[in-house]
């Protein structure tokens, strides 16, 4: 009998049934001699000479999951979204869905989540209601993420620098407010004033007048006359300021200048007097009557027509101390009347001088009534430029210089009818 090496496991097998083979005691039944494999320890098929597991082992081939098709979300369509973004947002193959803009939602890591609370970390302007207005306004103004303030409620502005400053006005500002509120120097023609009041800008003849005030943060100025009227001392023809010592050019202290005339001359004072043998005709020319009564009542009562008006002239007498008067013409139905009519003939300077006054009446059937009398010039010398000058009578005013009722007036000129040189 041949010996065989010792071999374990599938090797002695195989080995066991190629001994057989050669030999040619082929069994049509093979069974290993298991007490031998005892014998031989171990049942492991391993390959004592080379240490070497079963080449060919069994691999288990149990149920495995597939992976996720979609990562991102899918849209209505079934298509696959990154899922990132504030209109489709959301992962692992669930349906997208929109963040809710109107609440500040966005996108973030695949899910909608809350917007953070506004402050100086995301917001360059200010904070409302959680939101960052970047663009401030007087109703919405700061910086930095802080709160915003309303500007308005105080009437000031949202400044440059975004933060609330007071409207502009006497309390807040040395110059003046111009068109916009803000406060300006108002130092100039243009932009004129002080003390927080409007600014405006200088007349042709004027200039604006700075007047700065020790320790004042800016300079302010008032629009002051610097026209012939403002620095002449003489008469101005125009803008042209004269001696205004002339026949042809009397007045003084920025007045216009006026033509004395043939009848009168230009005394030291600078101002005209008539020649003493001068004589002059008093003429009435037109004017205009208030349609009603300083009560609001027709002049004629319940008649209802227009007042019928004229004028009364009157002068006390030098030499007899008597009162001498004259009365024009009635001018029916108008307030318009028109006369160019002469009252007196032939005055003298003197007789113009001796308390020469006017009554305004409307003429009735049964009795008159006065609009106004005594009415008088302030200076009776300015007659004797020998142009018309109006007088006006009846006109009332309040406590407060404000005109309530306009009252009439009238014009009259003095014409020169002898001079002796």
């Amino acid at each position: 009998m041949k010996t065989y090496k010792t071999l374990t496991g599938w090797g002695a097998t195989s080995a066991l049934m190629l001994a057989f083979v050669m030999t040619g005691c082929v069994s049509d039944s093979i069974e290993p001699n298991t007490s031998d494999m005892d014998d031989m320890g171990s049942t492991t098929p391993v390959d004592k000479d080379q240490g070497m597991e079963n080449p060919n082992p069994v691999i288990d081939q149990g149920n495995t999951e597939p992976e996720p098709v979609c990562n991102g979300c899918l849209s209505s369509t079934g298509a696959c979204l990154s899922g990132t973004t504030n209109q489709a947002c959301g992962s692992g193959g669930t349906a997208c869905v929109a963040c809710d803009a109107t609440q500040g939602e966005y996108c973030g890591e695949s899910e909608c989540v809350p917007p953070p609370p506004c402050n100086a970390d995301n917001c360059n302007g200010c904070c409302q209601d959680n939101t960052c207005i970047e663009v401030t306004s007087d109703s919405s103004c700061g910086i930095g993420g802080i709160e915003c303030q309303d500007c308005t409620v105080a009437g000031g502005t949202c400044g440059d620098n975004n933060t609330c400053k007071p409207a502009c006005g006497p309390e807040t500002c040395e110059g003046c407010c111009d068109a916009s509120g803000e406060c300006v120097s108002g130092d100039t023609d243009a932009v004129c004033g002080k003390g927080g009041q409007a600014c405006g800008a200088c007349g042709a003849e004027e200039e604006c007048e700075v007047t700065s005030t020790e320790g004042a943060a800016i300079a302010a100025g008032q629009c002051v006359d610097v026209g012939c009227s403002a620095t002449c001392e003489g008469c101005c023809d125009g803008d042209t300021c004269l001696t205004g010592d002339l026949g042809e050019a009397c007045g003084t202290a920025g007045a216009q200048c006026q033509d004395c005339g043939d009848g009168a001359f230009c005394t030291d004072l600078q101002a005209c007097m008539p020649k003493s043998d001068a004589r002059f005709n008093l003429v009435l020319l037109q004017g205009i009557f208030p349609e009603k009564t300083v009560d609001g009542d027709d002049w004629d009562g319940i008649i209802g027509t227009l007042p019928d008006p004229f004028v009364r002239a009157y002068y006390t007498d030098l030499a007899t101390g008597d009162e001498v008067s004259k009365k024009s013409s009635e001018v029916d139905g108008t307030t318009t009347p028109v006369w160019n009519e002469v009252l007196f003939e032939g005055l003298s300077a003197e007789d113009l001088r001796s308390d020469l006054k006017f009554d305004y009446i409307e003429d009735d059937v049964t009795f008159n009534d006065t609009l106004a009398e005594g009415c008088a010039f302030d200076d009776i010398n300015i007659l004797f430029d020998e142009q018309p000058h109006v007088l006006i009578c009846g006109q009332e005013k309040d406590a407060n210089g404000v005109v309530t009722y306009e009252g009439g007036q009238f014009s009259v000129q003095l014409e020169r009818v002898t001079t002796t040189p």
